[in-house]
């Protein structure tokens, strides 16, 4: 609430013409007796440069880039209109299941690759972890006995759709390896886990839901360390097909579509957000 005037440029040499920072630059300038509700911001990048004035965010995130601030206010509309939330909420821990990267190696003489496919024993789960413990580890599935995993053991039962926890918003067009881990499988601490649901049919509708491109957008509004992951994506709370908002058992193009109409985004703001994700492949 402090600051009077706010520079972004998204290349550095736009503002230092010998610098050459990757992600760009941001100048802040700070007045302590500052008492307006606003201040001055200017956004530049290469092809373009706008000025305004921006209400002071208070502690919520402050978006960047001016053009997402109408569709920000749409999504938030939405939430509030339909009594839903955002899906920062339900982000379990990284520690969930408590297993390290050092896990198999320390149950080398309990553990086995799974197989694709295979049938478990009733006494037997799937876990995704390390092979190994530090840079050389590589993530693999293991078929471990239950009884050696000990932390929140209930969510074995539960379905959860997961992604890596080291790019889990997929900015800068980074693969966020989103997946479905099914009801006997447990996981390290390289992936999280957006959400755990109780059926398969939920964790199907609820993938095909971050795959809708609004919900993709949505991800690239906050940055994508885990305090602040998601904090501008809608959760419907509920993915039955019967969820009473949007249906999902409708393929992931006409979900979208009804998103977007939920949310009341016009032709410029759907085109925007469209150039802004890349193409599923």
């Amino acid at each position: 609430d402090n600051v009077t005037k706010a520079l972004n440029a998204e290349n550095s040499k736009d503002v230092f013409d010998c610098a050459d920072i990757s992600d760009g630059v941001s100048i802040v300038l700070i007045d302590k007796s500052k008492s307006s509700p606003c201040f001055e911001y200017e956004y530049i990048t290469s092809d373009d440069k706008l000025n305004l004035t921006q209400t002071n965010p208070g502690a919520e995130l402050l978006l960047i880039n001016p053009n997402d601030l109408s569709i920000a206010k749409k999504i938030k509309q939405f939430v509030h209109s339909y009594n839903v939330g955002f899906l920062h909420e339900s982000i379990l821990p990284r520690s969930l299941f408590g297993i390290e990267s050092d896990f198999i190696e320390k149950n080398s003489k309990f553990a086995r690759r799974y197989i694709e496919g295979e049938k478990l024993n009733t006494n037997e789960i799937k876990v995704l972890t390390n092979d190994k413990a530090g840079p050389a580890g590589r993530s693999c599935w293991f078929v471990i006995n239950k009884n050696l995993v000990q932390n929140n053991v209930a969510y074995i039962k539960e379905w959860q759709v997961i992604v890596s926890s080291a790019h889990p918003g997929g900015q800068e067009g980074r693969d966020n390896q989103i997946s479905i881990v099914d009801n006997q499988s447990a996981f390290g601490r390289a992936r999280i886990a957006l959400k755990s649901v109780k059926t398969e049919e939920e964790a199907k509708n609820f993938f095909k839901y971050l795959n809708c491109p609004l919900i993709r957008y949505t991800f690239l509004l906050s940055h994508e360390s885990l305090s602040s992951l998601a904090k501008f994506v809608p959760d419907l709370l509920d993915y039955k097909n019967n969820n009473g908002i949007v249906d999902l058992s409708k393929t992931v193009s006409d979900i979208n579509k009804e998103l977007y109409e939920k949310c009341n985004l016009d032709e410029s703001e759907i085109a925007f957000i469209e150039s802004m994700i890349k193409p599923m492949e």
